[in-house]
């Protein structure tokens, strides 16, 4: 039996949006409060950490993630294009399909108008789009992601996006 490759339109993206976790959750709709990943104080983390940050959440989000036990990741909310996440060291996650790519961009892209900056001081664009799954069988995401809108981020040395980003505004 010969194995099939994924369709295009399934292979997963996660989008990274960097910035105020809090405020963008805020953004979304949503009476939370996140910790800040920015953080770099050691005490900061210490009282996060044994304090939990999780059981403020309690009610008030999707999915705390506490079925599969993991600490550092909590779905904030699940819309029809895409589910917001909250990861403790990266911030906001918005995990997606390469055929919801356009409707979730165009949520990031409502954000703007309420504060939520999608550029940071230099110029240099705050979202980051990319693909999750690769190997034998799994198609390139990059045509989908241009196609969408998107841009090219830097190469690896292999010559390969990093990442894709929406087109200087």
């Amino acid at each position: 039996m010969k194995e099939k490759p994924w369709p295009l339109e399934e292979v997963p993206v996660s989008i990274n949006l960097f910035g105020d976790s809090t405020k963008i959750a805020q953004a979304l709709g949503l009476d939370i409060e996140l910790p800040d990943v920015d953080n770099t104080d050691d005490a900061y983390w210490d009282r996060l950490h044994a304090e939990g940050w999780k059981p403020n959440l309690r009610g008030k989000v999707a999915n705390l993630g506490e079925e599969s036990g993991d600490p550092d990741w909590a779905m904030l909310v699940e819309l029809p294009c895409c589910e917001v996440w909250f990861d403790l060291e990266e911030g906001i996650k918005f995990r997606t399909r390469v055929k919801n790519v356009r409707p979730t961009m165009e949520v990031i892209y409502a954000l703007a108008p309420k504060g939520i900056a999608l550029l940071d001081s230099d110029g240099e664009s705050l979202v980051k789009v990319s693909q999750t799954a690769f190997g034998y069988l799994i198609p390139d995401a990059g045509p989908a992601f241009e196609k969408a809108g998107l841009v090219a981020g830097p190469k690896s040395a292999h010559g390969e996006p990093l990442w894709y980003e929406p087109p200087p505004r």
